[in-house]
């Protein structure tokens, strides 16, 4: 039998998987648990779920700001690759990229191709691709088009840029790829990059929860083992 963790950082994440779980749906072993805020818990959580539980796959769904146009509030993003985007150290070593890890050569992290191709197999019409820069602030509307302009093109990777930002993906990838476990990014869109995020977030983070169940419910009855 299969063992899954899902993560999620939000409290009405963790009652729905809770829910399903309990409803016997799920035809696996299935770990729900909170990754907290920020990178450094959601690292942590990760790593002590991958050595206690020794999961088949982990799913980690949740919330971003979008930073290209055309998104939508309430679109998910698949995210393919992740990065972190507050690692600089090109002051001490300029041959280095933002995100790039000193001495390991790792800049980019990558949610699994097997998972990513089952999520967009859910028939979902508000899937995207996603590559999710994470960093370490909550930003507002002023930050993210600083962010935008001054820190998103030096996180261009094979020519395409981070189009959704959060605290933690980054974190989980990183911890999932180093430990050789399959991993899938989820990230629903809570905010433009013109505005802040929903003005009734509570609102918005219920039927955006309720939208991606549909697609972890999907991966979780159609994944095959394939990595």
């Amino acid at each position: 039998m299969n063992k899954v963790v899902i993560f999620g950082a939000m409290p009405q994440e963790i009652v729905a998987y809770n829910e399903r779980v309990k409803s016997g749906e799920w035809d696996c072993e299935v770990f729900v648990e909170s990754t907290g805020v920020g990178k450094v818990a959601a690292a942590m959580v990760t790593q002590k779920a991958i050595s206690e539980r020794n999961p088949d796959y982990i799913i980690f769904s949740g919330v971003a700001g979008g930073l290209e146009a055309g998104l939508k509030i309430g679109d998910i993003g698949i995210c393919e690759i992740g990065i972190d985007s507050d690692l600089d150290a090109r002051s001490w070593n300029p041959s280095l990229e933002r995100g790039e890890q000193p001495f390991s050569g790792n800049r980019i992290y990558r949610s699994n191709e097997n998972l990513v191709d089952i999520a967009f197999d859910s028939g979902n019409d508000k899937l995207f691709r996603g590559y999710v820069a994470s960093g370490s602030a909550f930003l507002n509307a002023e930050e993210k088009t600083d962010f935008v302009q001054n820190i998103l093109p030096e996180l261009e990777t094979e020519n395409v840029l981070p189009n959704v930002y959060d605290m933690e993906s980054s974190a989980v990838m990183q911890v999932a790829n180093q430990n050789g476990i399959p991993v899938l990014v989820i990230r629903a869109v809570s905010d433009i990059i013109e505005g802040n995020s929903a003005s009734d977030f509570n609102e918005f983070i219920n039927g955006a929860v309720e939208n991606y169940v549909g697609v972890v419910d999907h991966l979780i009855k159609k994944w095959n083992g394939g990595k």
